[in-house]
C-alpha cells in the first residue's frame, strides 16, 4: 500500500506515513481515547514512499499479549469513496445553483411576458367595445379567450417559480371562511354556468367561520382545484366541502374537499398528478389545455400553510358525490 519494503519501514513511527504530524494536543487526545475505549478511528491523509498522497481510514486498537501492550493499525484506502463523495457534493451544489437559476429565469420571464400580455388583453377589451361585425366579434372573442388562457399559464409559472425558490410567504390576517368560499364560487360561477354544471358548497356546522389565516392562499388553492374540476366536468356538478378535523388549543385544522362528477383519473395515475408539469394523460394538455402545474402549486401552498395535501379520492360505485 505504501511502497516500502519491510526493512525500510521496520521500527519506524507511524507518523512518517502521515501527511501532517499530530500536534501534542491531538496526540494526547488520541492516547486518552485509546486508553479509555481501546480503539481510535479517523480519516486522514497518508503519504506513500514516492510522496504521493491518498485518503485513508485508520483504525487503531490497543491489545494485550503476554503482558505486553500493542497498537494494531488497520489502514484502508478510501480514495475512491472520498472522490465519489466530493463528486456528489459538487453535483448537489451544481443542482442547487441550477434550481436557483431556473427559478430566477422563470420568475423574470413570467414578469416580462405578463406586461405585454396585459396590453394585449386591454386592447382586445377596448376593441370589443367598438362596433364590430359578427366575424370581427368572433375574432376578438378568440383573442380574449386565448389571452386569458395564456395569462393563466404565465401566472402559474410565476407562482411555481416563487414556490420553488422559497419566496412565498404567508400573510396571516383575520378573515371569514364563509366569505372566502363565496369569493371562490363567485369567481368560478360564470365558467360553471357556461358548461351548465352545478357549483355548490357546504361548511360543516361545527367549523369555525372567523379565522386568522392567509385567505388569499386558500382562495388560490380552492380556485385552482375548482377550475381543474370544472375543466374535466361536462355534466353534473362540482362541490366544495369544508369541516374542522382537529383542534389544538386555539388552532383548528380544516379539511377542504373538492368533488366533481367529471371524467376522473385512473387509479395508477393518482400519485403522478401532484408532480410538476405532469398530467394524467399525455393527450390531456392537447384536449383541455393547461401546464400541469396547477395541482403542484396547490400542494406547495398547502405544505407552506402546514397542511397535508391528500390524493384524489376514487369515488366508489353508487356513492353519491355530495
Amino acid at each position: 500500500m505504501f511502497g516500502y519494503r519491510a526493512d525500510e519501514i521496520e521500527n519506524k513511527n507511524f507518523s512518517v506515513l502521515r501527511k501532517s504530524h499530530l500536534t501534542q494536543e491531538e496526540d494526547d487526545k488520541g492516547v486518552h481515547q485509546i486508553l479509555e475505549n481501546k480503539f481510535w478511528n479517523d480519516e486522514i491523509t497518508l503519504v506513500k514512499q514516492d510522496k504521493s498522497e491518498f485518503d485513508a481510514f485508520v483504525s487503531i486498537s490497543l491489545i494485550k499479549k503476554n503482558d505486553k501492550e500493542f497498537l494494531v493499525y488497520r489502514v484502508s484506502d478510501i480514495t475512491m469513496r472520498k472522490s465519489s463523495e466530493r463528486e456528489l457534493v459538487n453535483a448537489k451544489d451544481l443542482a442547487e445553483q441550477a434550481a436557483i437559476a431556473k427559478s430566477s429565469f422563470l420568475a423574470t420571464i413570467s414578469h416580462e411576458i405578463r406586461t405585454p400580455m396585459n396590453g394585449v388583453i386591454g386592447m382586445a377589451n377596448a376593441l370589443d367595445n367598438t362596433e364590430l361585425d359578427k366575424h370581427q366579434k368572433r375574432y376578438v372573442n378568440t383573442i380574449q379567450r386565448s389571452s386569458k388562457n395564456l395569462l393563466t399559464i404565465i401566472n402559474e409559472v410565476l407562482d411555481f417559480s416563487k414556490a420553488e425558490s422559497g419566496k412565498m410567504t404567508l400573510e396571516l390576517i383575520p378573515c371569514s371562511l364563509k366569505e372566502v368560499i363565496e369569493d371562490v364560487l363567485d369567481l368560478m360561477s360564470p365558467t360553471a354556468s357556461e358548461k351548465n354544471v352545478n357549483l355548490t358548497s357546504r361548511i360543516d356546522a361545527n367549523t369555525p367561520l372567523d379565522l386568522i389565516t392567509d385567505p388569499t392562499k386558500i382562495k388560490q388553492i380552492l380556485t385552482n382545484l375548482v377550475s381543474n374540476a370544472l375543466k374535466f366536468t361536462n355534466k353534473g356538478g362540482v362541490h366544495i366541502d369544508v369541516r374542522a378535523r382537529a383542534k389544538e388549543k386555539r388552532t383548528f385544522y380544516l379539511e377542504f374537499k373538492v368533488g366533481d362528477t367529471g371524467i376522473g383519473i385512473p387509479e395508477e395515475k393518482l400519485s403522478n398528478v401532484f408532480e410538476s408539469f405532469t398530467q394524467s394523460d399525455s393527450s390531456t394538455s392537447r384536449k383541455y389545455g393547461g401546464t400541469g402545474l396547477g395541482l403542484s402549486i396547490c400542494k406547495k401552498l398547502v405544505n407552506l400553510m402546514g397542511g397535508i395535501y391528500g390524493q384524489r379520492v376514487k369515488k366508489e360505485k353508487d356513492q353519491p358525490l355530495f
